[in-house]
């Protein structure tokens, strides 16, 4: 005779917190230690962000019912272009980059920064994609390095649409992209190439780069 009302308080506690919007701190955790890249403290980067998301820019996902549907949005404390900015700026400084106004230029677009829950029969999947896409000029405007990366995560077993299980997902799936830019070769060639004079009139060189 009670276990009725007991699922009646159940669904109404769910649905009630399916209803309020939830704020989470993403944590960025590096997934290996950074390498000092030699002659790298001669070189001034000045690091730009560009917003490519057309909508919902404060939204990292949105909770969901049991049937699927989207209820209250999951945002992020801290703005998502401050995150990725700094984190790209905190991780060329650990390789010996200087950070400020200066003649090689980084700039990071960012495609998508999102986690969407996937709801199966007895439980679900928290499963974000974080793209961005990079390039590197000179003091002179060339282009030297162009690559976009793609970190995913997927967090099986989730019971409920919320901001915690997002941001487990969301804080593994972040740094896969960014270690696979500052930990890319190319990359740091790039920098390091970008950095350096070249006699007036001499064509900037570009660095090979792979397709993805």
């Amino acid at each position: 005779m009670i276990r009725f009302p007991l699922l009646l308080l159940l669904v109404s506690l769910t649905a009630g917190c399916a209803l309020t919007t939830d704020e989470v701190a993403l944590n960025y955790q590096p997934l290996a230690p950074a390498v000092a890249v030699p002659g790298a403290q001669a070189v001034m980067v000045t690091v730009h962000y560009v917003e490519a998301r057309s909508s919902n820019r404060d939204r990292v996902s949105v909770k969901k019912n049991g049937y699927g549907m989207e209820m209250a949005s999951i945002i992020s404390k801290q703005p998502i272009s401050q995150y990725v900015k700094s984190t790209i700026e905190g991780e060329l400084r650990e390789r010996g980059f200087q950070i400020g106004v200066g003649n090689v230029f980084v700039n990071v677009e960012l495609d998508k920064f999102f986690n969407d829950f996937k709801i199966g029969f007895f439980s679900g999947d928290a499963v974000s994609e974080v793209t961005i896409s990079c390039q590197v000029k000179n003091a002179a405007g060339a282009i030297l390095y162009a690559r976009t990366v793609t970190g995913t995560a997927d967090i099986p077993g989730v019971m409920l649409a919320s901001g915690t299980n997002a941001k487990l997902s969301l804080d593994k799936a972040f740094p896969v992209a960014v270690s696979q830019l500052v930990t890319d070769p190319n990359f740091i060639q790039a920098l390091l190439h970008a950095g350096t004079p070249v006699a007036q009139g001499t064509p900037a060189k570009r660095v090979s780069l792979p397709t993805s």
